[in-house]
C-alpha cells in the first residue's frame, strides 16, 4: 500500500460524487469511498479506496481524487485509468512512495472517540490525529480484517478471477446498483438480482483438536498457525471412517491467507454454511459440526 494514484474515478463500480443516503441528485462526499475496477466479464481487476481531496488553491475549481491501490499494481491501473481516460480533461500521475502515508486507526475498547469521515492519508508536514493509542504491526490490521471477513489487495483477491459479490464488496458498499453504466456492471445486476452468489469470503479459524470450535477467535498461543497453510490450498470436509466423498463435497473451498489461527476462505456456502441458495438443484449437504482441512 505504498504507491497511489490520483485520478478522478469514473469507471468504477460507485459514484464517488454521490453521497450514500442520495438517490437521484448528486452530493458531495466529504470521506472515502471503497470500490473496485472491474473487466467487461464482470471480474475484480482492483479493489480500491477513493478519497476526495479538497483544492489546494484558489484557482482549483474541482477536487483532487487519490486512490489508494495495492502497491504492487499502482502501475498497472494507471495504464487501464489511461485506456479509459480518451479525451476526458483531467490529469493524473503516481504518488511516490515517501509522498503519502495511509494510517489506520481504530479503538477496540472504545476509550477513543474517533472521528471517520476525513481522509485518513498523512503527508510530509502533515501530523496525524492527536489519540492516545499504541502503534502496533500490520500483521493486528490484517488481523482485524479477517475477522469480519474482509479480503484486500490482489495477493488476496485475484485479478480477473475474483467475482465481486463472492469476496463481497457489495455488502461492504463497493458496488452501488443505483450507479449508470460502468464496466462490467451487467454481470454484478445480473448476479444481485437472480440471488446466484454460491460462494462468499468468510472468516475462518484453524484449529487441533476433535471437535471444531464454536467461537471465532484470536488465541495467539494457538498449536496451529496460517503460516503452515499456502494461500490458495483446497479446502476439503474431514470425512468419518469410512465415509465416501460426494461429488459435491469435493471443493467446498479454497484458502487465502490469515494471521496466526484466523484467516480468510472462499467458502462454498450450501456446504460450509446453513445458507441455502436460491438454485437448489446447485447445492450441495450442509454438515452442522463438521472439520475441515486445508489440502496443498
Amino acid at each position: 500500500m505504498s504507491r497511489r494514484a490520483m485520478v478522478s474515478a469514473g469507471v468504477i463500480g460507485y459514484d464517488v460524487d454521490r453521497h450514500p443516503n442520495a438517490r437521484r441528485q448528486a452530493h458531495p462526499r466529504d470521506g472515502p469511498v471503497y470500490s473496485g475496477l472491474f473487466t467487461p466479464q464482470g471480474r475484480v481487476q482492483n479493489d480500491l479506496l477513493v478519497y476526495p481531496r479538497p483544492a489546494q488553491d484558489a484557482t482549483q475549481a474541482n477536487p483532487d481524487y487519490l486512490v489508494e491501490v495495492d502497491g504492487n499494481e499502482a502501475a498497472k491501473l494507471m495504464k487501464r485509468f489511461k485506456f479509459y481516460k480518451l479525451r476526458a480533461k483531467f490529469a493524473m500521475r503516481l504518488v511516490e512512495p515517501d509522498e503519502l502515508a495511509v494510517h489506520h486507526l481504530w479503538d477496540d475498547a472504545g476509550t477513543q472517540a474517533i472521528h471517520r469521515s476525513g481522509v485518513p492519508v498523512a503527508g510530509q508536514g502533515d501530523s496525524l490525529p492527536a489519540v492516545d493509542l499504541q502503534e502496533v504491526s500490520e500483521d493486528s490490521y490484517r488481523l482485524r480484517r479477517y475477522l469480519y471477513g474482509i479480503a484486500e489487495g490482489q495477493d488476496e483477491i485475484p485479478i480477473e478471477h475474483a467475482l465481486p459479490l463472492e469476496y463481497n464488496m457489495e455488502l461492504l458498499g463497493g458496488i452501488d446498483f443505483n450507479k449508470g453504466c460502468y464496466v462490467g456492471q451487467e454481470l454484478q445486476a445480473r448476479t444481485k438480482y437472480l440471488g446466484i452468489v454460491h460462494k462468499r469470503v468468510l472468516p475462518c479459524m484453524l484449529y487441533d483438536g476433535p471437535a471444531p470450535p464454536e467461537v471465532l477467535e484470536y488465541r495467539p498461543d494457538a498449536s496451529v498457525s496460517a503460516a503452515d497453510a499456502p494461500g490458495d490450498s483446497s479446502i476439503s470436509r474431514i470425512l468419518k471412517e469410512g465415509e465416501k466423498p460426494s461429488r459435491r463435497d469435493r471443493k467446498p473451498g479454497k484458502w487465502i491467507a490469515g494471521v496466526g489461527n484466523i484467516g480468510l476462505a472462499v467458502c462454498r456456502l450450501s456446504v460450509m454454511t446453513d445458507v441455502v441458495p436460491r438454485t437448489p438443484r446447485y447445492a450441495g449437504k450442509f454438515y452442522l459440526y463438521a472439520g475441515y482441512r486445508i489440502q496443498d
